[in-house]
């Protein structure tokens, strides 16, 4: 397993962070920035996986998937990294995603829980509106898949590309 790392993601120009978790956050932020039309830099990264403790944490502050509006609150990087801190004490080990069993996944069935308001474990994504492809697959869902494609998630390029062909 590749050791994990929470990140704080932010452009100088919005209010909005990503709050996210990538083996590699440089590598994370090259692949945002390619669909962003503002300059977006790493601000904070940590070593382990805080990040749905953080979502949790911050839920009432979500603009977009996992984009936060934390501004109201104080500075963004003071307060999520008070927060890790604060999970650090109250869970001393250090925590990495756990990759969900190697069952074969079953997407096009999966896709109708997307539009119930809930984390979807499956493809390890918030609710959306499924973009189908001619396949009967979600295309939101498969570039979700390759932004993960280096972490710990069960929902990552190079599996369905092995499930696909076979």
């Amino acid at each position: 397993m590749t050791d994990q790392h929470t990140y704080l993601i932010g452009a100088s120009a919005s209010r909005l962070v990503k709050i996210g978790i990538a083996s590699d956050p440089a590598k994370r932020l090259a692949a945002l920035q390619t669909g962003s039309p503002m300059l977006l830099s790493v601000l904070w990264s940590h070593p382990g996986d805080f990040e749905r403790a953080l979502h949790d944490r911050f839920a009432a502050y979500r603009r977009h998937g996992e984009w936060f509006d934390l501004s109201v609150l104080g500075d963004p990087l003071e307060l999520v990294t008070t927060a890790v801190a604060q999970l650090r004490h109250a869970l001393p080990e250090r925590r990495t995603t756990q990759p969900a069993p190697a069952s074969a996944l079953d997407i096009r069935d999966h896709l109708a829980t997307h539009g119930a308001g809930e984390w979807c474990s499956t493809c390890e994504m918030w609710p959306h509106k499924p973009v189908r492809r001619a396949d009967g697959w979600c295309a939101r869902c498969l570039v979700h898949a390759k932004d993960h494609d280096d972490s710990a998630f069960a929902f990552t390029w190079s599996r369905l590309r092995t499930e696909l062909a076979a």
